[in-house]
């Protein structure tokens, strides 16, 4: 019993150290990070957090922006995100047509298990922008 009171009156100082430097990360949007700085490495670990930045940067100035901004602040770029990653709108709207046809290709390929009937018995017509259309042979 006296072993866990110990251990636990020694831990308190080395969590409290953590939440100091998860709170001076919070900032720049790292938080795990200072926490374990802080932890492990104690007033050091606080100085290091400060240089730590965990926000993205935009992909025209290279600025440190917020991960919830949809402009920057610096240059006034528009941006987009994806996998919470700045990107150009060529990049996403290249994203999204690629997930449009991914998930077309999925419908395609439902909509030929349930007409249940053989391939052979219906023709398929692409009408373009990824859309096909099965119609009944004669």
């Amino acid at each position: 019993m006296e072993g866990l009171v110990i251990l636990v009156a020694l831990s308190i100082p080395f969590i409290v150290s953590g939440m100091i430097g998860m709170s001076i990360a919070a900032r720049k949007e790292a938080e795990f990070v200072g926490f374990l700085l802080g932890f492990f490495f104690g007033p050091i670990g606080w100085l290091l957090a400060i240089l730590v930045d965990g926000r993205p940067k935009c992909h025209m100035c290279q600025e440190h922006i917020s991960s919830k901004a949809s402009i920057c602040s610096h240059c006034r770029t528009n941006f987009f995100f994806i996998n919470d990653k700045p990107v150009t709108k060529e990049e996403y709207l290249r994203d999204q047509s690629i997930k449009k046809t991914e998930s077309q290709v999925e419908i395609d390929s439902e909509k030929q298990s349930k007409i249940g009937e053989t391939p052979d018995e219906f023709s398929r017509i692409d009408l373009g922008n990824g859309r096909i259309e099965y119609k009944k042979n004669k």
